[in-house]
C-alpha cells in the first residue's frame, strides 16, 4: 500500500511540474503589477499565474491545517471521555 501512494505522489507531482511547465512556456510575455502603489519586477506572465496561484495552494493548506488540528485534538479528547465512561460501565456491571 505504501508503494503504490508513493508511485501515486510521484504521478501527481510530475503532472504538475508538466502543467506548470507548459503554463510558464504558453504565456511568454512580460508583465509588471502594481500592489499598493510598488510596482514589482518584470516578469512572464505564465510564471506569475503558476507563482499566485502556489500562494494561493499554500495558504488554503495553512488554514485547513489548524482547522484539522484543531478536530484532531477533539476527538482526542472525545475518545477518552468515552474511554473512562465505557471503563465506569464496566465497574458497574461487575
Amino acid at each position: 500500500m505504501s508503494a503504490l501512494k508513493n508511485i501515486l505522489w510521484l504521478i501527481i507531482t510530475s503532472v504538475s511540474v508538466f502543467l506548470g511547465v507548459c503554463l510558464v512556456m504558453d504565456n511568454p510575455e512580460l508583465v509588471s503589477f502594481k500592489i499598493f502603489g510598488f510596482e514589482s519586477n518584470i516578469y512572464p506572465r505564465g510564471l506569475l499565474l503558476l507563482g499566485s496561484f502556489s500562494i494561493g495552494c499554500i495558504l488554503t493548506l495553512l488554514v485547513t491545517s489548524t482547522a484539522f488540528i484543531k478536530l484532531k485534538y477533539k476527538l482526542s479528547k472525545t475518545k477518552k471521555q468515552l474511554a473512562k465512561l465505557e471503563s465506569s460501565i464496566k465497574i458497574k456491571k461487575d
